[in-house]
């Protein structure tokens, strides 16, 4: 056995290697591999079910995104086998912790049970649950483009006279006028709002529908990053095409083409007069910023399995 079976690539070190063969979990860390490709990425201190803070093994799948937590708990002299993840949640149970935890003092029991219920998903499954993130992105990248609706702002009467005029009628009778400073105001508002919609559009695709960086940052500042563009949206249904799958990274660094984009990023929140939370120097923020090009949207503050991600175009050099 050698470190890189059970410890994601770039994570394993002798001493987390040996650590892990030495802890009690490792039997079950042995068969998530095994049965289900998961490896160690470090050793984290979480919640059990009883709210009580022990230490656990957190899995990742092959593509670096986090799954779960295996660790071991006393049970009567009886060495407990838990596994917990974001992505089941047991019908019964006294708090949320403990409906998505499983437990057994069999491992193939515990074993049985994450396979009968499906509670790890696949790949395909737990990268669609992240990419749901495009369409707030999207959405932030269209609102500050600035504002498209038209709005009536004429009365019953004003909407006569024009129907009046549209009909080659004469509107100006003792009911029926028409203001036309209003209607030179109401039409370049319109036209306005046309011209905002046109942008929207053409910014929208330059930015979405060709290759973009997704880039996510957890709690333990690993970063979560892809190349992805969008094929099609309607209605809040996107279809996305991967132009190069999720990897989890310890530092934008070791993504060449990011460093430019992030060492701006870094260097533009840090000297808001404002300061905005940053983690690993990515604002925790919902906004486009047109000088950096880059589109932020947080759903909820990162965890061991959510992130605060970015989105901006891939260079084209």
């Amino acid at each position: 056995m050698t470190a890189n079976r059970f410890i994601y690539e770039g994570y394993a070190t002798d001493e987390l290697y040996n650590e892990l063969k030495a802890d009690s979990a490792f039997p079950l860390v042995r068969e998530l591999e095994f049965k289900h490709g998961l490896k160690v990425l470090r050793r984290v201190s979480t919640q059990n079910k009883d709210h009580r803070m022990i230490d656990a093994w957190l899995l990742v799948n092959k593509v670096g995104i986090a799954i779960g937590y295996a660790y071991t708990e006393n049970n009567e002299g009886k060495i407990d086998y838990c596994f917990r993840t974001p992505y089941y949640k047991k019908e019964r149970g006294q708090s949320n912790v403990d409906r998505s935890t499983l437990h057994s003092n069999k491992i193939s029991s515990l074993m049985a049970t994450i396979t009968r219920h499906n509670v790890i998903r696949s790949i395909n499954e737990v990268v669609a649950s992240k990419l749901k993130v495009i369409p707030p992105l999207m959405s932030q990248h269209r609102e500050s483009l600035g504002k498209s609706n038209k709005y009536v702002e004429m009365s019953a009467n004003e909407v006569h006279a024009l129907l009046l005029m549209a009909l080659g009628k004469s509107p100006n009778s003792e009911w029926v006028k028409i203001d036309q400073n209003k209607c030179i105001e109401t039409l370049d508002k319109w036209e306005e709002a046309d011209r905002v919609a046109r942008t929207k559009v053409e910014q929208g695709k330059r930015f979405f529908a060709n290759p973009f960086f997704l880039v996510g940052v957890d709690d333990k500042n690993d970063f979560l990053v892809g190349k992805f563009r969008v094929v099609s949206y309607s209605e809040g249904d996107v279809v996305t095409e991967t132009i190069e799958p999720f990897k989890r990274y310890k530092s934008y660094d070791e993504v060449p083409d990011l460093i430019p984009v992030m060492t701006m990023v870094k260097l533009a929140f840090e000297s808001k007069e404002t300061m905005r939370k940053l983690k690993c120097g990515m604002p925790i923020w919902d906004g486009y910023d047109e000088n950096l090009d880059a589109v932020f949207y947080y759903g909820s503050s990162p965890t061991d399995f959510d992130q605060v991600f970015m989105a901006t175009p891939c260079p084209t050099f």
